[in-house]
């Protein structure tokens, strides 16, 4: 049962992260092009951050890598 539930925030976390990157591409979109060199648009420094927070927080409790 314990792996049911976790599989299915397994699944909605996908579902989340799949959202959240589809509204940074059209977020993305609309901005207008940036020249060379210059800093990333704040909403993908967001993104990213929360994204590497997850992805360290996975390897430590072990469900990412090695177990």
């Amino acid at each position: 049962m314990t792996r049911l539930i976790l599989f299915l925030f397994l699944i909605a976390a996908v579902a989340i992260a799949l959202s959240s990157l589809a509204t940074l591409t059209r977020a993305v979109g609309d901005l207008p092009p940036v020249a060379k060199g210059a800093p990333m648009p704040t909403v993908l420094k967001s993104v990213s951050f929360i994204l590497l927070m997850i992805l360290m927080l996975g390897i430590t409790i072990g469900w990412i890598g090695a177990a």
